[in-house]
């Protein structure tokens, strides 16, 4: 059911303060799978002397995964000490975090292990804003994340891979690039 009564300023300088809160608010249920529906509004006064309808088709997206990239650093490089991570990451409701795993190596548990998690940096890719206008949150994109080498497995002797995985407020999460490093 819709929310009636709601604010209309605007209907309300056309024709008189009295149809002011003459707006009504929609939300979907979530149990709504995604898809096309048509959307009918039956309007009337109180007194029944008028009664209108009106219908808009609408379209009901799913949630969609994470997106974006890792710029730094390049697959195969060798470092030594400390070793930036960059990239960025949007998603249709925000992204709420970018994780850091790395591939676990011999003499432990196989899977991946958790690093770290990357800090967003506000205002950091106009670029990447300037591509995705209308993506959530936008000019927050650019994250980064420093490794330091040495509290690596074998004190950062060895060859690592690293996997960038990026989750939105959603819950849905992403791989957004895999790194070999060699230590």
């Amino acid at each position: 059911a819709a929310t009636c009564g709601q604010p209309r300023p605007g209907v309300g300088s056309a024709h008189g303060s009295r149809c002011a809160p003459s707006g009504f608010a929609l939300t979907a249920p979530s149990a709504l799978p995604p898809g096309a529906y048509t959307v009918t509004v039956y309007a009337h006064t109180t007194g029944g002397a008028f009664n209108a309808s009106a219908a808009v088709g609408v379209t009901l997206l799913g949630p969609t995964a994470p997106f974006g990239a890792v710029d730094t650093p390049a697959d195969g490089v060798t470092v030594t000490g400390e070793m930036a991570m960059t990239g960025w990451a949007l998603d249709d409701v925000g992204v709420s975090r970018v994780d850091i795993f790395r591939s676990s190596v011999a003499g432990e548990p196989a899977g991946l292990l958790f690093v770290g998690r990357a800090v967003f940096i506000r205002g950091a890719r106009p670029d990447v804003q300037s591509l995705f206008p209308n993506a959530a949150d936008n000019d927050n994109a650019g994250w980064g994340f420093m490794v330091l080498t040495n509290m690596l497995p074998n004190q950062g002797n060895g060859t690592f891979d690293l996997h960038v995985y990026a989750t939105d407020y959603a819950g849905q999460s992403t791989l957004l690039g895999t790194r070999s490093i060699i230590a």
